[in-house]
């Protein structure tokens, strides 16, 4: 055979393998796009449930929230007040009758119930049902609000309906003459819901929760077909839709999904709707039920099949045009190809380098932003407290005044045998007149750093002999607390500038840190070392305890003047925010760990002096 007539069989081979292989990338490109298509068609519709628990979320928290501000409006008007304690039931009815039907009408509320005190336990009136009065009150919101003595609110479901509650305990004249509950109905606030969130929604609550008889009745006042069969387990109790063929009880499972859950995605006229569900917990974090979710979908699907569409058209094109030029200019792609190989490293390591530098300069941008915010939030704080500071110490030094001369006036006709007082009397009065020197003094103290100026002379300290001086002031506290110490010093001196007051104040804040946490932690073995010693330039105090440990935060938000380490928050909060203004006045600087004992170290760093 010639070599011209072998041309032209290779050619044509060549163009039918490259053809073939075209025709195989497109149907895998095909198969592909499908795959993606319902990988994102359940990526959207999951995307699309999590905003309809958000909404939902933050409009329950919105109608909670009116319910709290109109029952708080409701317990401070003392007209109110004044004929629910003449017991008048219809005059009570009358007077509130016309602020009902506003609040009614303007926040779709449903239930207003005057409540006697605890001790009776019972209703007083309904305003949405005057006739019915005198039952008891088992509801859960109201017993929360009897224990703290203060507004509950919360998800409740009663015997034929399921509302948000808030209860508020109420005084009159400082007198508690009993209770103000606010509620709103689920079922009647659905019809915003649907107009808010695009969808149609079901309320189905486990019949176990309900009452037969009660909700036959319900349904019969409002000439409504009775479905307590329509499932043996569920109730549909409310809904936003009259189509009964929208709303599936069947594909809910037996038991309550937990999360939020999908349920199905079905077409129907052309329309595709999508099936899901919400868990619903009641105020005591009871699962009752779920909302039932059905939202029109088809956008989702239309975007999507329009963008496979197009997306299979243009990949379409590229693979003729492509075949057309692996065919006739195969020699000329092949330079080309190896040029772009040539080039291509070094384009990405430039595009990388570039996109590093954007990146490291939006990190450092954002960064510097944060923190200046932080940096005006602690300023703000710190201005604030230094207000409270002055104001609580004015406040509290004049009812202390009267107590200790009150005290110290009975003790000295005491021991001056003026009145003769009782001897066990006698020590009471100067356990108190000695507690009212200490609140004074720790109240002067507070006002002192955060008021007034700072007049410590800084002189050269020796930390170990400054550390002994303060280690001697909470000595007491190991032995009551059976902590074993130690204090590991350097064995020549090691000099700082500091005032001495100011340093000592650094190690006893340190150290009552450390034996709260080691309070809280409740070991056998406790103990609380201590280091001073020098490292180069730098003069070191380290404390280490087998405590608690810090937890896992910042050191920023650890000195934060309103934080406290303990795990049951003793304290003001304020020991680290002083030893860190201390510590940054000498120009020092903290460091903070979790040791391998379990507990935290704090590493103190001071400029060292010469000697």
């Amino acid at each position: 055979m010639s070599k011209t007539s072998r041309t032209p069989f290779r050619l044509n081979k060549a163009i039918s393998m490259i053809v073939l292989i075209a025709f195989i990338n497109l149907g895998g490109v095909f198969t592909f796009l499908n795959i993606s298509k319902q990988a994102n068609i359940k990526f959207m519709t999951k995307n699309i449930l999590s905003r309809l628990e958000k909404n939902l979320e933050d409009y329950e928290a919105y109608l909670t929230k009116t319910l709290e501000s109109s029952i708080d409006i409701l317990v401070k008007n003392e007209k109110l007040a004044e004929i629910f304690m003449t017991r008048d039931r219809d005059a009570l009815y009358s007077y509130s009758k016309e602020l009902f039907d506003h609040i009614e009408k303007k926040n779709y509320f449903t239930h207003w119930y005057f409540l006697n005190t605890e001790k009776e336990g019972t209703c007083f009136l309904r305003m949405h049902n005057k006739e019915l009065y005198g039952d008891k009150i088992t509801r859960y919101t109201y017993k929360r609000s009897i224990e703290s003595k203060k507004l509950y609110s919360g998800k409740e479901l009663g015997k034929t309906a399921f509302a948000i509650r808030a209860v508020h305990p109420w005084y009159y004249k400082g007198v508690h003459i009993g209770y103000l509950e606010l509620g709103i109905e689920i079922e009647s606030f659905f019809k915003n819901l649907k107009r808010i969130f695009e969808a149609e929604m079901g309320l189905i609550i486990e019949k176990s929760y309900l009452d037969r008889s009660k909700w036959n009745s319900v349904r019969n006042e409002k000439g409504l077909r009775d479905n307590w069969n329509d499932h043996k387990k569920f109730l549909l109790v409310g809904k936003t839709t009259d189509d009964t063929e929208l709303i599936n009880l069947s594909e809910i499972p037996e038991d309550f999904p937990s999360e939020k859950k999908i349920l199905s995605i079905s077409r129907k006229n052309g329309t595709h709707l999508m099936r899901g569900v919400l868990p619903l917990y009641d105020a005591s974090g009871k699962k009752v039920g779920v909302i039932y979710f059905l939202k029109d979908v088809s956008d989702v699907f239309s975007k999507l099949s329009g963008q496979a569409s197009i997306l299979m058209i243009i990949i379409f094109f590229f693979l003729t045009i492509l075949t057309f030029f692996m065919v006739y200019f195969h020699k000329h792609a092949e330079g080309q190809l190896r040029k772009y190989r040539e080039n291509l490293e070094e384009m990405i390591e430039e595009r990388t380098k570039e996109v590093k530098q954007e990146l490291n300069a939006r990190l450092e941008a954002e960064e510097s932003q944060l923190k200046a915010v932080k940096l005006t939030e602690r300023s703000s704080k710190m201005a604030s407290l230094g207000v409270m500071a002055a104001g609580i110490a004015h406040e509290i030094n004049q009812p202390l005044n009267a107590i200790k001369i009150s005290a110290d006036s009975a003790i000295y006709k005491s021991e001056n045998e003026i009145e003769k007082l009782d001897e066990n009397y006698l020590k009471k009065l100067k356990s108190i007149s000695e507690g009212v020197n200490r609140i004074t003094e720790i109240i002067s103290n507070m006002r002192n750093f955060w008021t007034l100026p700072e007049d410590n002379e800084s002189s050269s300290i020796d930390i170990n002999i400054a550390v002994e001086d303060a280690v001697n002031l909470v000595r007491s506290q190991f032995k009551s607390h059976d902590i074993k110490f130690h204090h590991k010093k350097s064995m020549k001196p090691v000099k700082i500038r500091c005032a001495l007051a100011h340093l000592e104040q650094i190690v006893v804040n340190l150290l009552t840190n450390a034996i709260n946490s080691i309070r809280s932690a409740k070991k056998e073995e406790k103990f609380i070392n201590i280091e001073t010693v020098e490292n180069r330039e730098t003069a070191i105090i380290r404390v280490i305890d087998n405590g608690i440990g810090l937890p896992d935060i910042t050191i920023d938000e650890l000195i934060d003047p309103f934080y406290s380490t303990g795990k049951s928050r003793e304290g003001t909060g304020l020991g680290l925010a002083i030893i860190n203004h201390y510590v940054k006045k000498y120009k020092g600087n903290i460091k903070t760990e979790n040791n391998e004992y379990g507990g935290a170290t704090f590493v103190i760093e001071f400029p060292l002096i010469d000697i």
